[in-house]
């Protein structure tokens, strides 16, 4: 009976030590698994791509997410000539297409550095890339800024530098 309730007791707290370390994933690691998505799946500014990546951003974020749909959906039954504001992207990673050199075709690439802790907030700087016959070292980078929300890490804006943000992005102002 005794040995029984110990193990119980090892069990219930392996799950609860497992389900902690999840739930303390780290900036880079929440950055990693956003822009990683973005490669395999669909950008396509809609409700449903900005839900499927809502577990990523903070509450904020996605509010100014889902009032850029909103006025986009406006937009397009004032002026159905115009191509939309956002158009086709929806993700977190840098607009791209496929580069093919001969047969050879090389998706955009990501790498991330190290984690800089500045008050509440994190940065994780993304330097997005081709390979060499594609981009000739020309890279784009973009800062992720993160905040904790609860026990997770959660996008909260990214700096893409020439002082353009994706929050500023997302307030423009109507045209």
């Amino acid at each position: 009976m005794m040995k029984r309730r110990l193990l119980e007791l090892m069990f219930v707290l392996l799950v609860c030590s497992c389900s902690l370390a999840v739930a303390q994933s780290t900036p880079s690691d929440v950055v990693r698994k956003a822009l990683s998505y973005d490669q395999l799946h669909d950008t396509v500014f809609n409700r449903e791509n900005i839900d499927l990546r809502r577990k990523w951003m903070t509450h904020s974020l996605y509010r100014l997410f889902a009032t850029e749909l909103i006025r986009e959906e406006r937009e397009a039954k004032e002026r159905p000539e115009d191509k939309p504001y956002f158009g086709d992207w929806a993700g977190f990673s840098a607009p791209s297409e496929l580069c093919k050199v001969g047969e050879v075709i090389y998706p955009l690439r990501f790498s991330l550095s190290k984690t800089r802790f500045v008050g509440g907030l994190a940065y994780v700087r993304a330097r997005f890339f081709y390979h060499f016959d594609c981009d000739h070292g020309q890279h784009r980078f973009y800062t992720f800024i993160l905040r904790k929300v609860r026990s997770t890490w959660r996008i909260d804006n990214i700096d893409y530098g020439s002082n353009s943000t994706l929050r500023r992005v997302l307030r423009r102002k109507d045209s």
